[in-house]
């Protein structure tokens, strides 16, 4: 088997008795309220890192924009905006309509990582999305220094070159 399929099958053997999965909103690059549906990689990333999509029972199209009311009921316990969004997580931390949800309260509000390339696409890279997303959900089954090691090592393996800690997103 191949890097992805095995480190695929870890995170599974990792996640797969997981009673108590914590509700995840991942947010778009547009705004706050744009979310992906149960039909993109972004909901099989959450699920598969331990985490229960908030919004997977939408199903029409892809992106799709959900009201600020939504988002409240929903009350997810992490807030993760991908990291080409145009806006911050401050701006989220800060929105007083959203004072009352769980991520803002626990200040589990954190950008998907990387800035070399979006870990939340249908690529290679999105296995280190979803060890970065095992790690934040479940240190105590993947520990963020683990996920750091994995990361460099894929990107000095595959395109030979050495990334640091803020180049994965981890500061």
């Amino acid at each position: 088997m191949g890097f992805y399929q095995d480190t695929m099958s870890m995170v599974n053997g990792l996640t797969q008795n997981i009673t108590q999965r914590p509700n995840v909103y991942l947010s778009g690059s547009g705004d706050i309220l744009t979310t992906c549906t149960s039909k993109m990689v972004q909901n099989d990333i959450i699920q598969m890192a331990g985490g229960n999509n908030v919004s997977s029972q939408l199903t029409d199209g892809y992106w799709t924009t959900i009201s600020t009311e939504q988002l409240l009921a929903w009350n997810p316990d992490y807030i993760l905006p991908v990291s080409y969004a145009s806006y911050t997580t401050d701006d989220i931390r800060n929105n007083p309509a959203l004072a009352g949800v769980n991520a803002i309260k626990n200040n589990h509000v954190f950008l998907f990582p990387s800035t070399i390339e979006p870990w939340d696409y249908p690529t290679p890279s999105s296995i280190l999305g979803i060890l970065w997303l095992t790690s934040t959900l479940h240190p105590d089954l993947y520990s963020p220094d683990e996920y750091l090691k994995v990361a460099s090592n894929f990107y000095k393996t595959y395109f030979n070159i050495d990334v640091t800690a803020e180049e994965l997103g981890v500061y």
